[in-house]
């Protein structure tokens, strides 16, 4: 099986906290290609990416956490719902990083949190890197440190994913309820601590 131009990935890789509780991330990519792509060339490259985006936080995030499954889909737009959906299931890897703080875990609510933007301002990606220490704040504000490592691991999350020459994976998100994918212009890295988002079971992504 192969991934094709114009093909739409949605990756999802899971966080596992030292408690058991299990954060999961979730990005997308286009895939610009000149020529078909072999999907377990995708898998390699993805899993080294997210290696190297939580690899930039190693040393901020407790050393209880550990990285669960990376599972890589293809979603397409149905036009009768108006709804992303998967496709094609494309693999699973198990990515590996070591994290290293031994400082005491904030509360898994608490987040580090990058934004990235698209040419259209309510189509944006958030990311948000759950235990986080007390050693990476000072009160409500993370500290020069952790902000410089959460701007290489955004710098990560916004660039191309090359899998050949002149064939590349954009990151990006769909747009809800339009066949639309908006690549990412920019982002930034929020200062203040961050708190995740939660959903209803069954609800969103």
């Amino acid at each position: 099986m192969t991934i094709e131009n114009g093909d739409v990935l949605r990756v999802v890789i899971d966080h596992l906290l030292d408690d058991g509780t299990i954060t999961n991330l979730v990005f997308h990519y286009l895939a610009n290609l000149e020529t078909p792509q072999a999907n377990g060339t995708a898998l390699n490259q993805l899993e080294e990416f997210v290696e190297r985006f939580f690899g930039e936080v190693e040393e901020r995030i407790h050393s209880g956490s550990a990285l669960g499954a990376l599972e890589v889909n293809k979603v397409a737009f149905n036009e009768e719902t108006a709804q992303w959906e998967v496709s094609e299931y494309i693999g699973t890897r198990y990515p590996t990083v070591t994290f290293t703080n031994a400082g005491e875990q904030l509360p898994n609510q608490n987040a580090a949190v990058l934004v990235a933007k698209t040419t259209r301002p309510k189509s944006y990606g958030k990311k948000f890197f759950a235990g986080m220490t007390e050693t990476d704040s000072t009160g409500s504000e993370w500290n020069a440190y952790t902000l410089t490592d959460m701007a290489a691991a955004l710098l990560e999350y916004l660039l191309d994913i090359e899998l050949a020459p002149s064939n590349t994976l954009t990151p990006g998100v769909p747009r809800s309820k339009f066949d639309v994918f908006l690549p990412f212009t920019t982002g930034i890295v929020d200062y203040i601590v961050g708190s995740q988002r939660r959903r209803k079971p069954g609800v969103g992504e």
